[in-house]
């Protein structure tokens, strides 16, 4: 019996539709089936969007003066690109008590009425225009309108260019540099990036090093955004040594009020780096020492020290410390509460950032419960079209896929797919990537052919867009390869999660643990248990090295290790790391949470396995009363664990009490998974075992039917699950003394290629034609078909001691006596 495999924001996976008829254990659970990986699914909203990538970084742009100076001359915007604190305008915003979106369309106008009357007196192609359109540009883009911002950019470059010459020259290096953060922020990676090594290189030319500083930081953005981290990482500690080395001729007040700011958002930037490359600890010291300069420099409560709080809350979760991730968001709100309102759109943001946390971790109605606030708060100030909108929308659409709700999950991505493009356009990495997890409900619903389609079309359009080496490409893959599981082909599924890991460590990305232990599991799957054990320790190696030993995510692999262990007689050493998982989830995260109900759950598995049955139900019992409480009675994990506790009553004899639970968990499949999907036959064929046991054939053989029409719809008539099911109607037909219908199911068991000469399904096939034979006094023939099912089953390592073994032998030598 095999554990159950848990991903990213992992659900209890479902099986692959196999059900063996001798392991009453064999359950959705035990040969579990992927759970898809939602594309930019930890995305974290932080204030001031139009300022932030989403992780705690903040580009540079143009001027982002609040209101327009009507004297102010083209020279005083040399540095109005520079790193800003993005805060300070959003409390000015929201100063008077109105909505974000409201002031700025205020501002706005003041602007557009500013600009008109210099047109009037100056003419449309003075130099002095083009401050002010710049200033446009970066209030469009706070407001979202893209399109506005990037013709107010344009036009700006274009004056400065007709005034400046074809040389070098800030103003133009400034202009150059706005449009560049604007193609970053509609996801025009490519010409982002051509824009801010031009901007780069101008002002090296100028050799302002404080320009040049901010330049770089513009360019670590754009390689972030395209996985290119480590090359991030290098731009960032550039323009971190010119901060720090900046002398200009000023007080060593002024040189504090300058430099310090852009030192410690820098700091911030490198910290979003080093998570990206999973450098955690790297990563804290980072938003630490930012941290520390900005209590220096304000010595009091300020939105941009909450910002920190909840970069460094994301590292805490990253490391698997839940309880330090908590602490540190709720600083963060608690803070951006008392500075800005319980109203503002930075408010939201950290309720966002918490609900994924809880999301993650598994408390999915507390994270509804912060996504509904963070979503009321942000149409109130931002609208109902602005992409951070989206970015709530994809997120509460992750929890519910998580809770098993596919048809809720699929309305908000939706929603988040129709803000998105509506913002960026349909060629932006947000919405191929809300497209992905459209995909992923497809799947997670059983529609494979519809889900390969667009992970398909969004793998190619990723690579074209981002590069085949981004982590987006990565994840993509990942759920293609998923897909191929769902059709039961492990090999096409390892080459797609082997190119994945591939990437990843080309990224950089040393975030790698749960994808080797999908490796692992393929592994398993295909009986090469040595290296699913190499690929598990991997997965333990990384996590102790990045996360640290006593990590909740170490539980998870110790809960896939433990089985393999247990398969290879080590029982003592497998239940070790199961009380060393349980221990691990109940110290980080209690007995109440789904984490650790889906140990629980494996554990009871295990333990059936090695016959301790009470021990198991009392697992079984747990878990089901965790997953009812925190997901719903109705929960597709809860219908899985009553299988597994239908299995382990059906096993001890207690018949109508499995027939119970089976029922139960066959009305929950159905009701989240649809009538047709091959859970439902994996329930309905130890359903039927159970009729079987209790001598109702008729019942048993209708069940059965039931079964294999959907696994031969869902996989095709020579699947290995309809051969099983075959040879169990066959065993039925014999009871039921209809032997010519017993042995026409036994010829097409036989006749099944794909299943290879010894597999256990023909054992059981040649077992029954032997029972069918001797009924009709063909001794010789009764002998050979009882003989080589004996061979198939030690062929299988069943012991002397296996009743199957035992049965054959003894009707060999009762027949061979005739």
């Amino acid at each position: 019996m095999r554990g159950v495999v848990l991903l990213t924001l992992a659900v209890l996976s479902r099986g692959n539709g196999s059900g063996s008829s001798n392991n009453p254990n064999n359950t959705p659970s035990d040969k579990p089936s992927f759970t898809f990986v939602p594309l930019f699914q930890n995305t974290n909203l932080k204030p001031n969007q139009s300022l932030s990538d989403g992780n705690g970084t903040t580009s540079s742009r143009g001027s982002n003066s609040p209101l327009p100076n009507m004297d102010q001359s083209s020279s005083a915007e040399k540095h109005n690109d520079n790193l800003q604190d993005p805060f300070l305008a959003m409390t000015h915003h929201n100063a008077s008590g109105q909505t974000f979106l409201s002031k700025l369309a205020q501002v706005k106008a003041v602007y557009e009425d500013t600009l008109n009357l210099k047109r009037l007196k100056l003419g449309n192609s003075h130099k002095d225009l083009a401050p002010i359109l710049n200033s446009l540009g970066d209030i469009n883009c706070d407001m979202g309108r893209h399109d506005d911002a990037m013709r107010c950019y344009s036009e700006a470059l274009d004056i400065r260019q007709k005034s400046y010459g074809p040389g070098d020259h800030a103003e133009i290096a400034c202009s150059i540099s706005s449009i560049g953060v604007l193609c970053w922020l509609q996801g025009n990676y490519d010409e982002a990036l051509k824009q801010a090594k031009a901007a780069l290189a101008m002002r090296e030319n100028l050799d302002n090093e404080q320009d040049v500083a901010v330049s770089l930081t513009n360019l670590g953005l754009v390689y972030n955004a395209i996985g290119q981290h480590e090359e991030a990482l290098k731009v960032h500690e550039r323009s971190l040594e010119i901060q720090r080395n900046f002398e200009p001729d000023l007080t060593d007040e002024e040189l504090t009020n300058i430099a310090e700011p852009d030192i410690s958002q820098t700091l911030q930037n490198m910290g979003t780096s080093l998570v990206a490359l999973s450098r955690w600890d790297e990563a804290i010291e980072a938003f630490e020492e930012a941290l520390r300069i900005r209590e220096t420099l304000i010595n009091g409560e300020h939105p941009s020290i909450a910002s920190l709080y909840l970069s460094l809350g994301g590292v805490y979760g990253k490391k698997g410390d839940k309880v330090k991730e908590m602490e540190t968001y709720g600083k963060a709100l608690k803070m951006f509460q008392s500075t800005m309102g319980y109203d503002h759109s930075s408010v939201a943001a950290a309720m966002a950032n918490i609900g994924n946390a809880l999301g993650q971790a598994g408390h999915y109605e507390e994270a509804m419960k912060n996504f509904k606030e963070a979503l009321r708060i942000k149409l109130l100030t931002v609208g109902d079209e602005h992409p951070s909108i989206g970015d709530i929308y994809n997120s509460i659409g992750n929890v519910q896929l998580s809770m098993g709700q596919y048809d809720d999950a699929y309305d908000a991505y939706r929603e988040a797919l129709r803000i998105r493009t509506a913002a960026f356009g349909d060629s932006h990495p947000s919405v191929y990537a809300t497209l992905g997890n459209l995909g992923c409900i497809m799947g997670q619903k059983g529609d494979v052919h519809a889900a390969m389609e667009i992970f398909e079309e969004t793998l190619l359009s990723l690579i074209e867009k981002l590069g085949p080496n981004h982590l987006s490409v990565a994840n993509t893959k990942c759920n293609i390869g998923t897909l191929y599981m769902h059709q039961n082909n492990p090999n096409e599924a390892l080459r797609y999660f082997k190119d994945s890991l591939e990437i990843m460590k080309e990224c950089g990305n040393n975030d790698i643990a749960d994808l080797c232990c999908s490796i692992g599991h393929i592994h398993e799957m295909i009986s090469d248990n040595d290296e699913a054990l190499n690929y598990y320790n991997e997965a333990l190696d990384n996590q102790c090295s990045t996360i640290g030993p006593e990590s909740v995510a170490v539980s998870q692999t110790l809960n896939r290790i433990g089985p393999l262990l247990a398969q290879k007689g080590k029982y003592q050493e497998s239940l070790a790391a199961f009380a060393h998982a349980l221990r691990l989830q109940r110290e980080h995260l209690g007995s109440d949470h789904t984490m650790t109900a889906m140990t629980l759950h494996n554990y009871g598995n295990i333990q059936s396995q090695l016959g301790n049955f009470d021990e198991a139900l009392e697992s079984f019992s747990e878990a089901l009363g965790v997953f009812r409480n925190n997901l719903g009675a109705d929960a597709p994990n809860v219908g899985m664990t009553l299988f597994c506790n239908g299995n382990v009553k059906s096993t001890i004899g207690k018949h109508n009490d499995a027939l119970l639970d089976y029922r139960e968990a066959l009305r929950i499949t159905r009701a989240n998974l649809g009538e047709d999907h091959p859970d439902c036959a994996v329930i309905l064929h130890n359903t039927a075992n159970v009729y079987g046991a209790m001598g109702d054939y008729d019942l048993a053989s209708q069940r059965y039917a039931d079964a294999r029409k959907i696994r031969v719809m869902a996989f095709g008539p020579k699947h290995e699950s309809v051969a099983e099911t075959t040879a169990k109607l066959a065993m039925i037909n014999y009871m039921n003394r209809d032997l010519d219908e017993a042995m026409a199911a036994c010829t097409d068991v036989l006749a099944f290629t794909e299943l290879g000469k010894n597999h256990m399904t023909k054992g059981d096939a040649h077992c029954v034609l032997g029972y069918i034979h001797s009924s009709r006094r063909k001794i010789r023939q009764a002998i050979k078909s009882y003989t080589e099912a004996l061979r198939i089953y030690r062929a299988n390592n069943l012991g002397e001691d296996d009743p199957k073994v035992q049965a054959m032998v003894k009707n060999i030598k009762s027949l061979k006596k005739k």
